[in-house]
């Protein structure tokens, strides 16, 4: 998003408060009232405070952008997908380590695509070798499967490794279901189309919690939740019929798709709404991203009160950094990563404004434009 935009919306969300749209929640399904006006909500009404992790930079510790955010032991796992490595921070945001083996060798990789952590244990999956190789707590190398397909995502529950092949498996499954001590497939399912296949879509992955997993497909409207029992729909979200796509889009192949675009919509300010992004669970909220009026919206649903709002969440004075990526949630805290850049030239617009930051951004004088993100921690009062 631009820059100078951003501040506009912290400077005209601070001095004239945010629009508020309507919404309505009944079990199982989500019904969101959208329009063509954008949708503001003001951070100071949904956090009640924020803790700024800044990761330490050093030669060796420095990235490129955080492709995946894990916290497991007290500790950051950051993967770097152009680096093709994971980097290891504590609670503190000091450096620990670092994995990065690109090669060809057996204990290497040529890419790192998603990551879990289990047991003490590093999952890695290299897509471009369709491999998982594991690693030991100190990064030493313990073994490998073979997955026998191109996956771009994957994650576990009990002794099941789920990969999402991403409209890449010769056998037309979304779904591999492998045993974690063998690497052997137990099961394969979520068909897709044979014309489908060979588009890669960008896709945040599965989400966790307990013993179950949750994903969203492109152009599906709906949560599954994925168990070793098998998977359901568990949620069905409604933005009205002009900010979707019909039903018949599931069946069609890429070009298809891209072929009725053109001659449908004049511009991408038209465009209904082509995914659900970003997905996390906590016990207490259910989280998303999507893509409306050329616009991230995030939605928060607190699973308790069945209250939820899906907006543009504006900055504020009090919760000035909200401009960054959004990595979902991490024992009910909400987490931005923003960018150090983002954050120094934030702060000097409002200060040339005369506005007074909060004690907590002393980090601020700290950090330099080219420094690793810094790990926003929000706790939501929603």
């Amino acid at each position: 998003m631009d820059k100078k935009l951003v501040y506009s919306l912290i400077i005209g969300c601070t001095l004239s408060g945010c629009l508020k749209h309507e919404a309505s929640y009944k079990e199982k399904s989500i019904n969101i009232q959208l329009s063509d006006e954008p949708y503001f909500i003001k951070a100071d009404s949904i956090f009640s405070n924020v803790t700024y992790i800044p990761l330490e930079t050093t030669d060796e510790s420095i990235f490129y952008d955080i492709n995946k955010l894990n916290y497991h032991n007290d500790n950051f796992y950051v993967l770097d997908s152009k680096q093709a490595a994971i980097l290891v921070f504590d609670k503190t945001g000091k450096y620990v380590k670092k994995l990065m083996r690109k090669g060809n060798g057996p204990s290497e990789y040529l890419t790192i695509e998603d990551f879990f952590l289990k047991d003490d244990l590093l999952y890695i999956l290299s897509s471009s070798m369709n491999k998982i190789l594991v690693y030991n707590d100190n990064f030493d190398f313990v073994k490998s499967y073979s997955l026998g397909t191109f996956a771009t995502n994957m994650q576990y529950i009990n002794n099941s490794i789920f990969v999402y092949t991403n409209f890449a498996s010769e056998d037309y499954k979304n779904i591999y279901e492998i045993d974690i001590n063998t690497g052997k497939i137990i099961k394969k399912y979520v068909d897709f189309f044979k014309k489908q296949r060979g588009v890669r879509y960008s896709t945040s992955g599965f989400a966790k919690e307990n013993d179950s997993l949750f994903i969203t497909f492109p152009y599906d409207y709906s949560i599954y939740k994925i168990e070793t029992s098998g998977y359901s729909r568990f949620y069905t979200i409604d933005f009205g019929k002009k900010y979707m796509y019909s039903p018949e889009w599931l069946k069609l192949s890429d070009e298809e798709r891209t072929e009725k675009i053109s001659t449908k919509y004049r511009d991408f300010w038209e465009l209904p709404i082509n995914s659900i992004n970003n997905l996390s669970l906590s016990e207490k909220y259910l989280t998303f991203t999507f893509v409306h009026r050329m616009s991230e919206h995030k939605f928060v649903l607190n699973r308790k009160t069945g209250k939820f709002f899906a907006s543009y969440i504006s900055s504020s004075t009090q919760y000035p950094f909200m401009d960054g990526k959004f990595s979902g949630m991490i024992d009910d805290k909400f987490i931005i990563c923003a960018q150090s850049d983002i954050i120094l030239e934030t702060v000097d617009n409002l200060k040339k404004n005369k506005f007074k930051l909060n004690s907590n951004t002393s980090f601020v004088d700290r950090i330099k434009p080219a420094d690793n993100p810094v790990i926003c921690i929000y706790t939501l009062n929603y």
